[in-house]
This record gives structure tokens, sequence and C-alpha cells, in this order.
């Protein structure tokens, strides 16, 4: 059953993105913003010198740490290093509106801090593409007055997203305990996606591999050696995932080290 947000959502490449997604949004008046975590990342700096940018943490309660506030950028033209930059390191979000930067900056602040049903009042990252994807699936109401494009888990598609016709309106973002999970699933998925062997997988598969990774984990996986061996394993044998034995092993309460042995003997089994 799909969610509220990604019946919005489309799945689309860099080319349709830079070749047609982009220039219509342009063409019919949308400006278009980043938003990415800090300008001190790798080269981002350079990548958005130029462009107008104002630092989230203005006039809010975190604006003692400036250093560290994400930023809103206004892109003076198509980018596209900085495109691919956000693509493979997953370092913020697009969005296009017909909004001014000011505007825009004021809005989003109001998100950085939000109620959480597990811990209270807690920051929001929310212009991590893998937390940003969760708020799509679950509260879209968030990103009502902009068209939102986040890169995806495999790193090569873009999730695209239609909100234009609200106007700006500050919402009250309660996080539940099923969204805080969807959001943990999502960042396994930007993990596996570290490894070259995932980036040529489906997001389908990706999200089957990090439903895997985060079941391991809650069922005390703690060994940071055994989650690497746990990702290359499945990377070369995402079928297995749907298995009915795979999981049954997955669910066994045994040591870490048994676990992950019967699954390759499992793999074993099915290969010979």
């Amino acid at each position: 059953m799909p969610t509220r947000g990604t019946m919005f959502m489309q799945e689309i490449t860099t080319q349709t993105l830079t070749q047609n997604t982009i220039p219509t949004l342009l063409d019919t008046g949308f400006k278009l913003y980043i938003v990415i975590e800090n300008l001190n990342l790798s080269n981002l700096y350079e990548l958005t010198k130029g462009d107008e940018k104002e630092a989230l943490f203005i006039n809010t309660r975190f604006s003692s740490v400036m250093e560290a506030s994400p930023y809103l950028v206004c892109l003076n033209h198509l980018n596209s290093d900085l495109l691919n930059h956000i693509l493979k390191e997953l370092s913020g979000v697009i969005i296009a509106s017909t909004h001014t930067l000011p505007q825009i900056r004021q809005h989003l602040s109001h998100y950085l801090e939000v109620n959480s049903e597990e811990l209270g009042a807690t920051y929001l990252r929310f212009y991590s593409p893998s937390v940003c994807k969760s708020l799509i699936e679950e509260q879209p109401e968030m990103f009502y007055g902009f068209h939102v494009i986040t890169p995806l888990m495999n790193r090569s598609q873009w999730g695209y997203c239609k909100f234009q016709q609200y106007n700006l309106e500050k919402k009250t973002i309660n996080i539940s305990k099923k969204t805080a999970e969807i959001m943990m699933i999502n960042r396994w998925g930007a993990w596996l996606s570290l490894l070259p062997a995932w980036q040529h997988k489906t997001n389908k598969d990706i999200l089957k591999g990090a439903m895997t990774i985060e079941g391991l984990v809650k069922n005390q996986l703690k060994s940071q050696m055994l989650l690497e061996k746990w990702r290359n394993l499945l990377s070369d044998n995402v079928d297995i995932i749907d298995n009915a034995k795979f999981q049954e092993i997955l669910e066994q309460t045994q040591d870490e080290r048994t676990r992950y042995e019967a699954a390759t003997q499992l793999i074993k089994y099915y290969k010979a």
C-alpha cells in the first residue's frame, strides 16, 4: 500500500532532470534552490560561489552555532558538477519555488526543531536525502508550496514531487515512531549505497537490503565488521532476501556470527 508521499513521487534520471524537469520549471517562473548540510563539506563552497545563500540558523535558537548551519542556496544557473555532488554524496536536496530566498529560509527554519513521539523536542535534518524521502512518504504536507527533488538511495536517480498547488504555510510536524523507523531504514539504504556494488541496484532492492540490515540491528547485531560483511553478502545475493528459509535465519535468536554463517551456507546451497 503506497504512503501519501510515494503516490506523488516520480523516479527520474539526471538526464530527464536537466533536460526536461528543471528547464520546464525555470521557464514557468520557478527559481531553483538547494538545501545543503554545510558549505564546508567537500567543495560545496566552490560549487556555489556567486550564488545567493542564507544560513538556516538565522534568527533561530541555533544561531550561536552558525558555523554548523545548513544553507539555503539560490542557484543562478544549472550547475552539473553541483548536481552530481548532491547525487553521489547525498549532500542535500533541491527545491523549486516561486517564493524568495528569505521567505523560504524563514519557512524551512521552522522545521529545524520538531516534536518526536519517542524523543520529545528534536533537531530535524530534513535536508538530508534519507530524512527528506521519509518525510515525503509520511508527512508530505511539510513540503507543500514546493517542488522537491531528492537523490535516491542508488545514487543514480532522483525522486521528484510536485506540491506547487499549495501556499507556504507552517505546519506542526510530529515525528511518529513509524516515521522514525522509516528514516532509519532510509539511512541504512544510504549506507548500503556507499558500496559501489549497491549503486547498480534498483531502489526497491536497496530498500529490501536496508530493511534487512535494520532487522539485524534490532536483533542485536552490533559488530561493525559483521555489518560490513552483511552489506557485501547481500549486495551479491539480493534475491535471497525474499526466501522463507533466509527470513527464518534472520529471526532466529542466536549469536551474530552463527546467524551470518548460516545465511552464507544457505546462499551456497542455492548457488550449488
